[in-house]
Parts: structure tokens; sequence; C-alpha cells
């Protein structure tokens, strides 16, 4: 494994030397980024909230007999500081939030007694870490919208620096890579060096995804550790139990993504191949998710970040065996065929044929509504025929350019 690992990164030193750089670099703006924004918000906070205001509101939403039309009413911008007691995170105790058009009483009791106390709750750069009220203990960024007349703020500060939504690009960019590696026959070049063209997968993803996410890790803990170079430290209050519950979670996700992606690379061999399988993979799962919800009621992506970590270690584990197990029946011969092994064709054929099924001929027969047209029965009948029929000829280890030449 050294000896192809020390071969892969002669080849692509430079390449991975840029990535490692734009990974940092991608840290080192976020910190300047949420700066700005943070100094923006807080201009934006003094320019149109005073504290002169808030108590004359909060004073007038203590009396008695006061309704909630008489606030506007009296005070023009009544809204911007009601709005912004209602988003500020806080519960009842009971674990549900205020309501809009909610009672005076009730916005006096979340208002706090001091307006420092209030701007200070406003400009707070990382967001409640209620678990009432967001489940998972964090929100992955603060969303600030402020509905000024003509000068609408809307600001984002994100609370988690790397290690979220940019881990994807590492996932994509991971994926990239094994094609671009294969269509320039780098593993019959890797054989002839160090005899095990096996091994290149591993090398691809230490050098692609697990150093890149160690780096985002890294620099995701640096930001967090210098936010208050940037923002006054009483406006930082660092929810280090929250931020690595969440920022596990996520990088649990993107690990398995990757781990399916050297899966899908073990058992697909031609580079046009892949690009296929993957395209028709995640319409495929699309509408088996949309099909499930249809016929169960329930919504597996707003569930995800409920599976537990065994969920992710039985798949993750599972996948990793049986790319193990690809790899060590490669061989080049096998890089130009649909399905790498020939044992593994009729079972790959099955699975499409069942998604096939499920994704376009369950709901014909099982959720047709009152808007179901002719022409969706058309093509829920049309459509998993050509599948069915393109793919066994795919599947079955035939060039795509016969298809069009006979």
């Amino acid at each position: 494994m050294k000896n192809v690992m020390t071969a892969y990164y002669k080849l692509r030193k430079g390449w991975l030397i840029a990535f490692y750089s734009l990974i940092i670099l991608a840290g080192m703006v976020s910190m300047v980024v949420d700066s700005g924004n943070w100094h923006t918000l807080e201009k934006q906070f003094d320019k149109h909230f005073s504290a002169k205001i808030y108590d004359e509101i909060r004073d007038y939403l203590g009396t008695e007999q006061v309704s909630h039309a008489d606030v506007y009413d009296k005070y023009e911008n009544a809204y911007l500081y009601l709005n912004m007691i209602e988003s500020d995170g806080e519960t009842d105790g009971k674990g549900s939030t205020k309501q809009a058009g909610a009672a005076p009483s009730a916005y006096y009791k979340q208002m706090p007694a001091k307006f420092e106390t209030f701007r200070a709750r406003q400009l707070a750069y990382y967001g409640p870490t209620n678990r009432h009220l967001y489940g998972e203990g964090l929100v992955p960024y603060r969303q600030i919208w402020l509905g000024i007349p003509e000068e609408t703020v809307n600001i984002s500060l994100n609370a988690v620096a790397l290690i979220g939504a940019p881990l994807l690009v590492i996932v994509a960019v991971f994926g990239l890579m094994l094609m671009f590696d294969q269509w320039k026959q780098l593993p019959s070049f890797i054989r002839s060096r160090t005899g095990h063209a096996g091994l290149l997968l591993g090398a691809q993803a230490i050098y692609w995804a697990i150093i890149p996410f160690v780096l985002a890790g890294v620099m995701s803990v640096v930001t967090q550790l210098t936010r208050s170079l940037f923002i006054p430290e009483k406006f930082v209050t660092v929810p280090w139990s929250a931020i690595l519950n969440y920022s596990a979670d996520f990088l649990a996700q993107m690990i398995l993504l990757v781990i399916l992606a050297g899966f899908v690379h073990a058992l697909v061999g031609n580079p046009i191949y892949k690009v296929i399988t993957f395209i028709c993979a995640l319409g495929a799962l699309g509408l088996s998710i949309s099909v499930f919800y249809g016929l169960t009621g329930i919504g597996i992506l707003n569930n995800v970040n409920r599976f537990s970590y065994l969920t992710y270690f039985l798949i993750g584990g599972v996948s990793i065996l049986a790319t193990v197990w690809l790899q060590s029946k490669y061989s080049l011969e096998q890089d130009s065929s649909y399905i790498r092994l020939p044992k593994l064709r009729l079972a790959f054929y099955l699975v499409i044929v069942f998604f096939t099924v499920f994704d376009f001929l369950v709901p014909l027969f099982a959720l047709r509504g009152d808007n179901w047209r002719v022409m969706d029965s058309v093509i829920h009948v049309i459509v998993p025929i050509v599948l069915v029929v393109l793919f066994a000829k795919l599947v079955l280890n035939k060039d795509i350019r016969h298809l069009f030449s006979k």
C-alpha cells in the first residue's frame, strides 16, 4: 500500500497540494466573510433599534387591556421589535414557540427587562441550541432577516465553518477523480510500477477524501477558536457540544457517501457507465422516496439525522467489505465492462428491475389520484419498458454503440 500511495502522490502531487490549499483558503475566507456579515448585522441593528423605543414598547405591552393591534398603531416600527422577539428561539418552557399574533402579555414576558440584554441576544453569533425547538441541538447557520421597507436585511452566519454543505464538494471531487484517473489509464500505470492496481482505490480515498475531511475539521475548529478575534467576545459563546454533535452527524453522512462512491467505482467498469449509473441512481432514489412517502406518509429525508451511528456503521461496513472483495478480483480488462464481475450482472439487473417497478408501476396502480391524466399512465408504462430493455443490453456487457448500429 505504501508503494501505491507514494506512486500516486508523485503523479497527482500538484493537484493534491492545490486542493488542500483551497480547503485551507476556504476556511480562512469563511472567517473574514462571517466577520463582515456579523458587523453588517450589528450596524443595521443599531441603525433601526434603540433602547428608548424598546423600553416604550415593552412598558406599553406590560399595561393591562392592551390589544395586539394597538401596539402596531401606536408604534410604526413595533413589528421589527416583536418579530425579533418571535425569532429569538425562546420557548414557554414546554417546548412550544410563540405564535404570530400572540397576546401582548406573551411578548412582554419574553422581552428582557434591559435593551442591552435584548441586543446581546439578537447579535449573538451562534443561534440557540434548544433541543425542543430544533431537535438536533444546533441549526447549521443563523439566518437573520429584517423586513425593513426599501432596506431588507438578510444575513447568514455560518456556525460550523467547513463541517457542513462544503463537504459535499469533497465527495464530488473524490468521485470525479476516480473516473478521471481511470480515463487516463492510471490503474495500468500503477500496476506496472507497483504490481498492485487493486490498491489504487484506497490511495485515492485517502488523498481525495480522508485527508480533506481532516483538513476541513481542523479549519472548522480553528474558525471557532478565532471567532473572538473578529467579533466581540461577549457575542461569541461557542456551543462546543452542539457543534461537535452536528459535525459528527454530517461527517458520518459524508464518509458514508465516500464509501458508497468507492463501492460503485469498484462495481461499475467503464467511466461512461459510472455517469449513467450515478444519474439514474439519483433519479431512482428520488422517485422511490416520493413513492414511499405516498404509500406510508413517512419522509425518509426528514429523518436522516435520526439514524443512529450503528446504521451508518452497518451500511458503511458492508459496503467496505464488498468493495475490498471486488477490488481483490480486479483486472484491467474489467474497465470496459458495465459490471466488472460477470457473476454480479444478473443481480445488478434485478435491482434495476425492482426500482423500475417500484418507481413507475406501483404509482400507476396504487397512487393514482383525481389529477392523474392519460399521459401519466402512458409514461408510467412506456418508461419502465424502455429502461428494462436498455439496461438489459448495457448490463450484459454490450457496447452502448451497438444499440444504435442495429
